[in-house]
């Protein structure tokens, strides 16, 4: 595995794009040698024996990361629910990804990377359109009030990051990430 190591105190700065690599070297290693290493080893659990399906590849939005944080989240789900992750540093990015590709879920940032903006207003947005409405968003965002406006709005209880390998967070995205 590639380890890549920030010495830079803002990890979401000019360095970032380190993690970026790592990450994606990382998850091309593990695409090539899982396979391999099932063979070998065997199933890692019952649940994963070879007479169940593959459950499907869940397609998730990420709005407003920087890029570190949006690669160890997109990171932590691809490992644990199989996920593709596709980022959009903006809403109006985020807009234009959802009119063309279907996502399972959207993610939103409390205050966006890209351009400051409150994540919240793109839950209204997402929530007010007849066409996106039904999409489970949730906010990104350790602070409670902020999560409380999200689900006041209709987002789904969110989580922050450095909340992401908790047990309830880990339930709350499998109930949509793993659900038919």
């Amino acid at each position: 595995m590639l380890e890549i190591h920030l010495s830079s105190p803002n990890q979401c700065g000019k360095q970032a794009w380190l993690a970026a690599l790592g990450s994606r070297v990382n998850m091309e290693l593990n695409r090539e040698l899982r396979p391999l290493a099932q063979r070998c080893l065997g199933p890692r659990s019952p649940a994963s024996s070879s007479t169940n399906l593959p459950m499907p590849s869940r397609s998730i939005l990420s709005v407003g990361q920087c890029a570190f944080d949006h690669n160890s989240i997109a990171r932590h789900l691809q490992q644990s629910f199989g996920a593709q992750v596709t980022a959009a540093a903006t809403a109006t990015e985020a807009l234009e990804q959802l009119r063309t590709n279907r996502f399972d879920l959207i993610l939103v940032n409390r205050i966006s990377d890209g351009d400051r903006a409150p994540g919240i207003d793109l839950i209204r947005i997402l929530k007010t359109d007849p066409q996106l409405a039904a999409l489970p968003v949730m906010l990104v965002s350790n602070y409670p009030d902020a999560q409380k406006k999200a689900i006041a709005l209709g987002a789904l209880p969110g989580f922050g990051k450095a909340q992401i390998r908790e047990p309830e967070t880990q339930e709350r995205l499998a109930r949509v990430l793993t659900s038919p």
